[in-house]
């Protein structure tokens, strides 16, 4: 291969393993490039995107392999959707160039006549059925689409019901193409939709609570009764700590409060300011550790974190915080710590 061809495919099929590069690191969550470098890879993917686009452009009018009456074609083709046919292009036009002909072959006898040649339309051209969605059925392409986009899950099922209608539609019409867009449609669609019947038997933790511990978290204090109580306490998030002990009816109206939490639909993101630190150790029903703070991001709405267990076997939950707040500022406990702490970091 000479330089021509090696830079020509770089063009061809750079955006293929950018595109693929960059799904995979995105669900991974890993980031390929961080920081101000992130920004210049991007950059510099996006000059090579367009210098290849210019370079193929320049090729199609320069190139003696491409028919003149298809120049137009391929022109229009390049300009609008350049980055997934210049693969195609590569491969008709530039990858063959430069080969050495074939041998003259022997003469041999007349060759028979054959079937007369099919009318010259886009219907019949190779190049652009690869390239453009003629001769094929409309519910081919409409799978096609819809397995593309399967990858949101949501679609995949209107993905297997097109698939289906053009096997129909092509059974009808055999002159009719896209059993390849067909094929892609069903086999996407089938994926996405176990993605989808996943996803819908996780709906009760995914979208309408930000943290899975909530529920939870709820049914173990429901369990709770004062007498479960070995030690509460309470402080202020500062150094050094300085736990003051929860008189046994506060304790009760503290279990109370908590019963009656609502879960936090958005518990922002950021930083938070914490308020009060309160310990509650129920032995065998568990070992609590609940925060009250402000969220910036919610306009320094209070917000209660409740965290369940100890060590590694922990789940934690965020509920709105705004009357449990109230209620804490007035128990007697609270009068006893200071109004200016130290905050630990």
């Amino acid at each position: 291969m000479n330089l021509r061809k090696a830079i020509y495919a770089v063009f061809a099929f750079w955006f293929i393993v950018f595109f693929f590069l960059s799904v995979a690191f995105m669900f991974s969550g890993i980031r390929l490039f961080p920081g101000d470098v992130g920004s210049y890879w991007l950059f510099s993917a996006m000059l090579v995107f367009i210098v290849g686009w210019i370079a193929y452009l320049w090729d199609v009018f320069h190139n003696p392999r491409v028919p003149v009456d298809k120049r137009a074609l391929w022109a229009v083709v390049l300009a609008f959707v350049g980055p997934y046919a210049m693969p195609f292009y590569f491969w008709f036009y530039i990858r063959g160039d430069g080969s050495p002909p074939l041998p003259p072959s022997l003469p041999g006898p007349p060759p028979l006549p054959g079937p007369p040649p099919l009318p010259s339309t886009l219907a019949n051209d190779p190049v652009a059925r690869a390239l453009l969605p003629v001769g094929r059925s409309g519910w081919a392409i409409a799978a096609g689409y819809l397995g593309l986009f399967s990858l949101l899950v949501v679609p995949a099922p209107l993905a297997i019901a097109a698939g289906l209608l053009a096997l129909a539609d092509m059974r009808r019409h055999p002159e009719k193409l896209g059993m390849g867009r067909t094929v892609f449609g069903l086999v996407m669609g089938a994926f996405g939709t176990v993605g989808l019947v996943i996803l819908l038997g996780f709906g009760g933790h995914i979208g309408s609570d930000h943290d899975w511990g909530n529920n939870r978290i709820d049914s173990t204090l429901a369990q709770v009764r004062p007498s479960d109580v070995r030690v509460a306490t309470v402080d202020l998030d500062r150094c050094p700590r300085q736990p003051v002990p929860l008189r046994p009816e506060t304790v009760s109206a503290l279990l109370s409060h908590l019963r009656v939490l609502q879960s936090a639909q958005n518990i922002g993101s950021g930083s938070w300011t914490q308020w009060r630190l309160l310990d509650l150790d129920c032995g065998d029903k568990g070992h609590f550790k609940i925060v009250v703070g402000t969220r910036p991001s919610l306009a320094n709405a209070a917000v209660v974190s409740v965290e369940e267990g100890v060590g590694k076997a922990w789940r934690v939950g965020f509920y709105e915080g705004g009357a449990f707040w109230s209620w804490l500022q007035k128990v007697p406990e609270s009068a006893d710590l200071s109004s200016s702490p130290k905050p630990c970091r």
